[in-house]
């Protein structure tokens, strides 16, 4: 049975993984609402949001803390202002000890946010100065640590995200 939810857990980061690869979220075409629940201005052309991680590698040894900066970019057009939810994804497998956290700015210009999540963003507003705090294990090994930052806007499903590496 382990070896069944094992293999279900792998299958699913693996199949987010060639998501993210066979079909860029920052590239992909306008799409239009949805029934989602969540009612939408006449005229609502969503866009997926633009997510930037800086700088997008770090060198860091065993057992640091890495700060990398976030931005968030709400490319949707007469949509009025939205939520995004900010979550992260380590693209391996972290032994015991690696941790992650994002912080959003307290307060934005031309819009608002509540930190960490939900951070509120107007159409074309951007949130510049949020943080992703990456610390590894005391017992990491030399290597690539790639992770990604994910945008989601609240009612869907697809989400824009950019990518970083703590390298040790």
């Amino acid at each position: 049975m382990s070896r069944l939810i094992i293999g279900i857990v792998v299958a699913v980061i693996l199949g987010m993984f060639v998501f993210l690869m066979i079909d860029p979220p920052n590239l992909a075409p306008p799409v239009k609402p949805r029934s989602t629940g969540i009612s939408l201005p006449s005229g609502c052309v969503q866009n997926v949001p633009s997510v930037t991680v800086t700088p997008p590698s770090q060198l860091g040894s065993a057992g640091a803390t890495l700060n990398y900066d976030i931005g968030l970019r709400n490319n949707n057009v007469g949509c009025g202002t939205v939520q995004f939810f900010i979550s992260d994804v380590l693209m391996f497998n972290p032994t015991s000890g690696w941790n992650s956290q994002i912080n959003a700015p307290s307060n934005l210009t031309n819009g608002t946010t509540v930190p960490p999540n939900p951070v509120r963003l107007c159409d074309g507003c951007s949130m510049l100065g949020g943080n992703y705090v990456l610390s590894s294990s005391s017992t990491a090994i030399v290597g690539n640590y790639p992770f990604i930052v994910i945008a989601t806007e609240n009612g869907r499903t697809q989400g824009g995200a950019g990518q970083g590496t703590y390298i040790i």
